[in-house]
Parts: C-alpha cells; structure tokens; sequence
C-alpha cells in the first residue's frame, strides 16, 4: 500500500507532538483520516482516551503527576498509530489541511506555591497556549517580555491572615506600577481590585480564567497594533 502520504503527515504530527501539542495533533490528524473503516474506529478509542485525560485533570478528578503519566502513554500509543498508517486511510484533501494557529503572546503566572504551581502548568498544558511560564514569585521580578500576567490568588479565598493579603497586593501593586502590563487576578473578590479595572481582569474560577484569557489576548493584540 502506498505510504508517501501518510508518511509526511506522520512527520508533520510528530513535529506537532515534539511540541508538546498533543491536543493539536488529535485535532489535525482527525481533520486528515477518512471516518470509515477500522483505522478511524481506533483513532476514536485513543482520541477518547485523552479527553478523558484532559476532562479528569480539569475536573480535579486526578492530579498532575497522574495526568502526566497518563498523556506521556497516549503519546507513545499515537506515535504507534502514526507508524500504522497507508495513504488509503486519509481524506484525499489531507496534504492541503493546515492546523490551526495557537495562541503564541508569551504569558506569565504567578503562583504563591509548588502545588498551585503544578496545577495551573497542567491548565495550560491542556488549552491552546504555547508561551506561558508558570512561577512561584513573593518578590517582583522583570517582566518586559510578557503580554500578560496572571496572579494565582486562589490562596487568599477566605483567608484572614490580613499581613498575607497585603503582601499579595503589594506585588500585584509592584508589577503594575513597573509594568504597562495587562493582568488578570484568578481568585475570590477582592477590593483593591475596584480602581484597577482598566489593566486588571478577573476569573473566580479556572473556566473562567480561560475565557478572560482570550478576552484579554484578543485585546492586547488589537491594542499593540
């Protein structure tokens, strides 16, 4: 059977994976594979084994390090799937198929710990972004090369330790003061914020950071045009 093809699209998707885009290589490959047959039916298992993946670490259902080992196996298994692959299996338009554009704007989290750390990189992990550095910062630190700065402030929900919430707003005050950043506060409410909405967003959940992100994304773009 011929392979010349599949063989170049395989290249390309590995190239999208060695990107750490698996999300965006299920997408291209299923924009590219006939929707008959056996070879589909087993692309459909392995796409739902990582959706799944994604639902549950975004539910909190399993943690990162669970999430990680899971999508580093499905990985293994699309490479395998790839390998198996003949033209006959693909649309006949698939070479002219190009995959979607990712959000590039490099962005910046600030996390107040290891564990909110590795949960907001998982986040992004599994969304459309491609630039995003994710920190656990108590002091301000050069931000120039960034489009955006997200503070985790998830931390501060219901606390009433009065020094912790002024030395989280003191930073926020600090980045916004050296800065002509943008920034959104992922958290509960919070007062200081009232003054502050020209350059700060804010999301009370994660499912809301993500929409607020796009918003400000678009705006940012527009904006430095």
């Amino acid at each position: 059977m011929a392979k010349e093809n599949s063989q170049r699209l395989a290249q390309k998707i590995k190239q999208i994976i060695s990107n750490t885009k698996l999300e965006k290589a299920f997408e291209y490959l299923d924009a590219c594979l006939k929707t008959e047959g056996e070879v589909y039916d087993d692309f459909v298992l392995l796409k739902n084994r990582f959706n799944k993946n994604k639902k549950e670490f975004l539910g909190e259902i399993i943690d990162y390090n669970i999430y990680t080992n899971q999508d580093n196996k499905i990985t293994v298994s699309l490479l395998h799937f790839l390998n198996t692959l003949n033209d006959n299996d693909l649309k006949e338009e698939a070479s002219h198929i190009e995959h979607k554009n990712e959000i590039t704007n490099p962005i910046l989290v600030i996390c107040e710990n290891e564990t909110a750390q590795k949960q907001m990189q998982g986040f992004f992990e599994v969304l459309h972004f491609t630039k995003v550095d994710v920190k656990v910062l108590q002091a301000f630190q050069a931000a120039a090369n960034y489009d955006l700065i997200i503070f985790d402030n998830r931390g501060l929900i219901g606390e009433k330790d009065e020094t912790k919430i002024d030395k989280r707003i003191q930073l926020m005050e600090a980045y916004s003061s050296k800065s002509d950043l943008f920034f959104i506060h992922l958290g509960g409410y919070l007062p200081w914020l009232n003054d502050k909405r020209e350059r700060f967003h804010a999301a009370n959940s994660k499912f809301a950071l993500f929409a607020r992100v796009q918003e400000m994304i678009a705006f940012i773009n527009r904006y430095k045009t």
